[in-house]
């Protein structure tokens, strides 16, 4: 490769694609489908700084994805393992354990009142892991769509928007939403360009979260659904955040609430 030129993996035959896809709908390893969609974003002429833009990664580490990907193929994206030693627990987790060891775990909202070895360790990493989630509320209807994802990152979000285009494709979909980073990226800002004559964002005003519904929705959802309840399992806390959307959903219990807010946004903002 010469000095100063773009590195891109070139044109995939259909094969080659076919293998990546299936490698990265097949797999759970996060890690390992971000390095399929590197390579797959490269073959579709995409260069390294949006890659990494996209997968909230060092540019370094997409190119060396793709040069990995380039000189040993498919086997290339496969993650090692690792042959230093084992990560001690952090002071972080030290500090969680030792205080719940004085508490009673009904004072912490689970159902029991004794601490075992496996629910000490589910609550010392459910200190630290989250599920984030890209939701959108109709305003219409208050029906609500949910994206789990691993990590809350610009790739993820213009996710989230083909959902939605898809959902409701032949309309033109306006949203609302707040000023986070990743809803403004570079890459998005050429996403929202390319789809312009089917998605319009609109920003709400700086530090007033209250006037996005969906805010709202997030407090309840919170509230009456994962509030005081023990997951063991991030499986199991995503399965109660489809479930608690889910409900409310095919039951059409939101529309007339819904539409009393979104009223009472519009008079905030204008008041």
């Amino acid at each position: 490769m010469a000095a100063g030129k773009p590195l891109f993996v070139g044109k995939l035959s259909k094969r080659d694609r076919n293998r990546l896809e299936s490698s990265r709908d097949a797999s759970t390893d996060a890690k390992y489908r971000d390095r399929c969609r590197a390579i797959l974003w490269s073959a579709e002429g995409k260069a390294v700084p949006e890659i990494a833009e996209l997968l909230d990664v060092h540019r370094t580490t997409a190119q060396r994805w793709l040069k990995d990907y380039l000189r040993f193929g498919l086997d290339g994206l496969e993650i090692g393992k690792s042959t230093g030693r084992p990560p001690k627990v952090d002071q972080e987790v030290e500090a969680v354990i030792s205080r719940a060891v004085h508490e009673n775990p009904r004072d912490l909202g689970y159902p029991f009142s004794r601490w075992t070895a496996s629910t000490m360790t589910a609550h010392s990493a459910g200190q630290n892991k989250k599920v984030p989630i890209f939701g959108s509320l109709n305003a219409a209807t208050g029906k609500v769509t949910v994206d789990l994802t691993p990590r809350k990152r610009s790739a993820d979000f213009i996710a989230h928007l083909k959902h939605l285009l898809r959902l409701h494709r032949g309309q033109h979909v306006w949203m609302f939403l707040d000023n986070c980073s990743i809803h403004n990226s570079k890459v998005v800002q050429r996403f929202v360009a390319d789809h312009a004559d089917q998605l319009t964002l609109i920003w709400n005003a700086p530090y007033t979260p209250e006037l996005n519904l969906i805010e709202r929705y997030w407090g309840h959802l919170k509230s009456t659904a994962l509030n005081n309840y023990f997951f063991e399992t991030i499986e199991q806390l995503e399965n109660a955040i489809r479930s608690a959307v889910r409900y409310p959903n095919k039951k059409g219990e939101a529309k007339m609430n819904t539409v009393v807010a979104v009223t009472q946004s519009v008079n905030d903002a204008a008041a």
